[in-house]
């Protein structure tokens, strides 16, 4: 809690500052103690729940997110500002159980939270927010690697995410069945269909690509038992705290509207457009 009564500027100028100077101080020991093991096991178990079905649906709402933040942000610059801000205040999506437990965490451990701290708590909550995309956005960045490992090593082809992989195995498998097909034997219809590929049909496709995001989308899930100690170990959780706080500070003194806005999600979503422009090259 920063201060109980109002204060002279220069007193609850101080106040803050010792107050997230405190809160950098709990920084790394929170780290430690809830992102790497065995904290990494308590925190992400959650997952192994309603999660698994969260994030599929997650996944498939992201380009509806996405499209709505572009119109919302092209709404603003042409004077529309009213609409604009309904559509930036599209939900990002279901909020997953890790990603509550993490929230009430860092509300109580990390920043002490405290309901007679109003304006904190409405600021320190927005920055919550979007800290907890830049976890969703860590594991779809180790998908689209994860993607392009699997397509390099098993296909010998470039698959910078779940469409282009769901592409190309529901190609092969439309291969596979056909050389089992073939007249005269499966031997000579590898050799046929490696000349002359089938076409899956579109419900093929669509359901190859359903079905290989879908999964991808539960891996992702799950990807925080290794991810989180990952980058605990790199730094990565510490600096994104240590910058969620920056920003907060800055919030704060400005009296203003949350502008943390994390950079992982970007990036995240820049390997989803490379994947959907790529799946639609020969």
């Amino acid at each position: 809690m920063i201060s109980e009564e109002p204060a002279d500027p220069s007193e609850e100028t101080a106040l803050r500052e010792r107050y997230f100077k405190n809160c950098r101080r709990r920084v790394g020991p929170f780290v430690r103690r809830h992102f790497r093991y065995p904290g990494a096991w308590r925190s992400n178990r959650r997952a192994l729940g309603w999660d698994l079905v969260r994030a599929p649906l997650n996944l498939f709402w992201a380009p509806v997110y996405v499209l709505c933040q572009l119109l919302g942000w092209l709404l603003t610059q042409g004077g529309a500002h009213r609409w604009g801000r309904v559509l930036r205040g599209t939900p990002s999506g279901l909020t997953t159980d890790v990603q509550r437990y993490l929230n009430g965490r860092i509300e109580e451990e990390l920043l002490v939270l405290r309901p007679e701290d109003s304006q904190l708590t409405q600021l320190g909550r927005a920055a919550l927010g979007h800290y907890g995309s830049t976890r969703t956005a860590a594991a779809d960045i180790g998908n689209s690697v994860g993607s392009t490992l699997l397509g390099a090593f098993a296909y010998k082809q470039f698959t910078p995410g779940g469409i282009a992989l769901g592409l190309l195995v529901t190609t092969w498998l439309a291969q596979r069945r056909a050389s089992q097909e073939f007249w005269f034997g499966e031997a000579l219809g590898n050799w046929f269909y490696g000349l002359f590929p089938p076409t899956p049909s579109t419900g093929e496709l669509f359901l190859g690509i359903g079905l290989t995001l879908t999964a991808l989308a539960i891996s992702a899930t799950l990807s925080g038992l290794l991810l989180d100690p990952l980058q605990a170990r790199l730094g990565l959780h510490e600096r994104r705290l240590q910058r969620m706080l920056t920003q907060l500070q800055e919030d704060l003194g400005a009296v203003d509207h949350s502008r943390y806005r994390p950079r992982d999600p970007l990036l995240a979503r820049l390997l989803d457009a490379v994947d959907a422009v790529r799946s639609q090259l020969p």
